[in-house]
């Protein structure tokens, strides 16, 4: 696939609105903190290393207060 498919932008846009859990297009650490209690996402990571998470996924977000589409879309492609 290459980055403009439509169905690659269709699972990341259901991967960030699973994220974006107020949707208001934003993925903000009250976000994670939100799908981390409801879900069983993060259950794998301690409090120590779900810290790391959340601030690296603000810092790739350029800003505090987190991550918008483009931002996640640059990130997952990246990895």
């Amino acid at each position: 696939r290459y980055v403009g498919s439509s169905e690659l932008n269709e699972e990341l846009r259901k991967t960030f609105d699973a994220f974006d859990r107020d949707h208001d297009g934003i993925i903000t650490r009250q976000d994670m903190d939100k799908l981390r209690y409801e879900t069983s996402f993060f259950n794998q990571l301690d409090d120590e290393q779900y810290e790391l998470v959340v601030k690296e996924l603000l810092i790739q977000g350029n800003n505090s207060t987190g991550l918008d589409f483009n931002r996640f879309v640059i990130l997952m492609m990246n990895q």
